[in-house]
């Protein structure tokens, strides 16, 4: 009977009595609980990378070639995932995977929107430690399509420019203004607004602004007339190594051809004679390739004079022959002398003796047709003076 007493009570103490749960356990416990709480947040954040990679390449893939008009979409695929949700401080905008927010088609431009996209879009070169750097820029967008209403201001914290490095040659450096003499080859870098306004995946000389899509490249120039501050020069083409075969106005150019190049020269591309250059003997840097040789499909565009700072960065690699020097000039003072010739006619007089100005070209009439000019015979000698609004 003791025995049977003593097993009751035991159950009903087991029973009745609480379980003690040790610190131990406890700890061991709240320790794997903020585990598994670590280990979810890193899967969400990891699966939201996900989906915005897969966007972003959703996007690229839809639009190939997309006019600059839409990169504004562009940037905005760029912006920090914290910027994503509508109503941030610094982006006001939705999220863009279509473009919609800003009145725009469903097309992205196809710019890389990462390092490794750099990489897949043909540009090995890329340094992705120093590939981008931080350039906050401000696009505006007006509301022309009526999807947005006045200005929305977009900071961008990514550079939207070309995912390259800068290519800035060692010998590119201020010169001496005393070594723009007439003749002197130099090239310097150029920039201009792209015909096509499309940006085009691997193409290191595009780079897109918030005037539109530039072009930028190296070219060569020989000085033909020098002032203060600048000089005039005429621009050196190739035109992709096809040289004038396609070119209608071919009077316009003159060819230009080494004088130490190896091998057949080839003949002029145009009516006019060969002018020669030559290296520097100075000339001979590691960086000095056959670009800096005028090949045998190389023309000076005599019609296309542009104006050089002699305070901007470039390199000087050689001049003209003397003899070539003094007929460019002439060519030069010649064609300009005819363009002037075509927009100012010579006059007859009239029964006044004084000179009304005829346009004789629709170009002409255009710039002058409405006001005209006069001139007048003075010790027989014909001057210009401009025409009152009474004449």
């Amino acid at each position: 009977m003791a025995s049977r007493d003593s097993s009751k009570t035991s159950t009903i103490l087991s029973k009745t009595t609480p379980k003690v749960i040790s610190k131990k356990s406890q700890t061991s416990t709240v320790v794997s609980m903020d585990e598994k709480m670590d280990e979810l947040a890193k899967k969400n954040a990891a699966l939201e990378e996900f989906r915005r990679k897969r966007t972003a390449s959703a996007a690229l893939k839809q639009a190939p070639r997309a006019p600059q008009t839409q990169a504004v979409s562009y940037a905005n695929v760029l912006i920090n995932k914290e910027n994503n949700n509508r109503g941030t401080k610094e982006s006001n905008v939705s999220r863009p995977s279509d473009g919609r927010s800003f009145g725009l088609a469903k097309s992205i431009c196809p710019l890389p929107a990462s390092n490794t996209e750099c990489h897949k879009l043909g540009r090995p070169q890329v340094s992705v430690s120093g590939a981008y750097a931080i350039n906050r820029l401000q696009i505006s967008q007006r509301s022309a399509l009526g999807s947005i209403s006045g200005n929305r201001k977009l900071e961008v914290a990514e550079s939207q420019m070309s995912c390259m490095q800068s290519k800035e040659r060692s010998t590119d450096i201020v010169h001496n203004p005393r070594d723009f003499q007439i003749g002197v080859v130099y090239s310097v870098a150029t920039f201009q607004r792209d015909f096509s306004d499309t940006v085009q995946p691997g193409n290191t000389n595009q780079s897109i602004t918030n005037l539109g899509v530039v072009y930028a490249k190296y070219r060569k120039f020989v000085v033909i007339a020098r002032f203060a501050t600048n000089v005039v020069a005429l621009p050196v083409y190739t035109h992709g190594g096809r040289g004038l075969s396609n070119k209608p106005h071919r009077d316009e150019f003159v060819s230009v051809r080494d004088i130490d190049s190896k091998g057949p020269t080839a003949k002029a591309e145009s009516k006019h004679k060969i002018v020669w250059a030559e290296r520097y003997a100075t000339f001979k840097l590691p960086t000095v390739t056959s670009w800096f040789t005028m090949s045998n499909t190389t023309s000076i565009q005599l019609t296309a004079p542009q104006s050089h700072p002699m305070s901007v960065k470039c390199t000087i690699s050689g001049k003209l022959r003397r003899t070539s020097i003094t007929y460019l000039q002439k060519l030069f003072r010649e064609v300009t002398a005819s363009a002037f010739a075509e927009v100012l006619p010579t006059p007859a007089p009239d029964a006044d003796g004084f000179f009304t100005f005829q346009p004789s070209s629709s170009r002409a009439g255009s710039a002058y047709g409405r006001q005209g000019s006069t001139a007048s015979v003075m010790r027989g000698r014909e001057f210009w003076r401009p025409a009152r609004i009474d004449e």
